[in-house]
């Protein structure tokens, strides 16, 4: 059943094989096992797709709720003596894992020693199932098949730049006061141009067309151009954060600072939360739980 539910899902006996670590001749005997034990057939096969039949629609309809309701047995036998094992897949964004997952996960997986956790780096949107990927971290709601989504952090459009750089260049007060200076841009992944910067003034939202001599696809590397004193640039607080927080860069413009994408954990709703996936969901609620904090302190220091 497992297996079947996983073919349809990522719409390919291979896709499935490399989700479920098993071979996709050992897909193609389950598939052919159950079709034959149920005396119907399940998937229309061609070289190019998958499809259900009429059969195998009522059947995994009915497998969803079977699978569902096993787990959620065992882990209500379990449940004071569940033990967090096997392998959990994840997709995140590479700067966020960098800075903010890697540097718990010595601790983590110190004390879950029996989980095997395979971390996707992405920068793009993914469809969880097709991908064969248990959950995600992603900036803005994530679209498409229902999902379980859990709030994580909200994000801001952080202004900064080195405490060397603002020794030689007067800090902006507003941001019209950005002309006067070297940014550093982001390209957007689009139209790779550098993205316009946003500002917000009571009501009123503006834009800024940063002006430099260096842009970056990556706000990682905007951050550390910036740290050089190269210039002053505009990312994700939550990219910006560790290096604000240890003084590598200053927060500009703040009375004007703009909202980003929230951060969020998904899930697909049809998949029972499992102990893994619930121990890491609350882990990485912990972990980027400093993003709203430190806002709040960056805040609090430069009014």
């Amino acid at each position: 059943m497992q297996i079947f539910v996983r073919v349809v899902e990522s719409g390919s006996f291979t896709r499935a094989a490399n989700a479920l670590d098993i071979s996709r001749a050992r897909v193609t005997e389950a598939i052919q096992d159950l079709e034959q034990l149920l005396g119907a057939r399940l998937l229309h096969r061609t070289t190019r797709q998958l499809a259900l039949t009429d059969d195998g629609r009522t059947y995994y309809g009915r497998v969803l709720q079977i699978l569902a309701d096993i787990e959620a047995a065992e882990a209500e036998i379990g449940q004071s003596r569940a033990e967090v094992r096997g392998v959990l897949r994840a997709d995140m964004p590479v700067a966020l894992t960098r800075l903010f997952v890697l540097p718990q996960l010595p601790n983590f997986l110190k004390k879950y020693p029996k989980l095997q956790l395979q971390i996707r780096l992405e920068n793009r949107s993914i469809q969880l199932l097709q991908e064969g990927v248990d959950c995600a971290v992603t900036y803005g709601m994530p679209t498409g098949l229902d999902y379980v989504v859990r709030p994580l952090a909200a994000t801001r459009l952080l202004t900064c730049a080195s405490p060397g750089y603002l020794k030689r260049h007067r800090a902006p007060r507003k941001p019209s006061d950005l002309t006067k200076h070297n940014c550093i841009g982001f390209l957007d992944p689009v139209s790779t141009h550098a993205a316009l910067w946003q500002f917000v003034a009571g009501t009123q939202v503006s834009t800024h067309q940063p002006k430099g001599n260096l842009a970056f696809n990556g706000m990682e590397a905007c951050v550390e151009a910036a740290v050089m004193g190269i210039g002053v640039t505009q990312v994700l607080s939550s990219v910006a954060h560790n290096a604000v927080r240890e003084g590598r860069l200053v927060p500009l413009l703040i009375p004007y600072t703009s909202e980003g994408p929230s951060l969020y954990f998904a899930f697909a709703a049809n998949r029972q939360a499992s102990a893994r996936l619930r121990t890491f969901a609350a882990f990485v609620k912990q972990v980027f739980g400093q993003i709203d904090s430190g806002w709040a302190e960056i805040v609090a220091d430069h009014q």
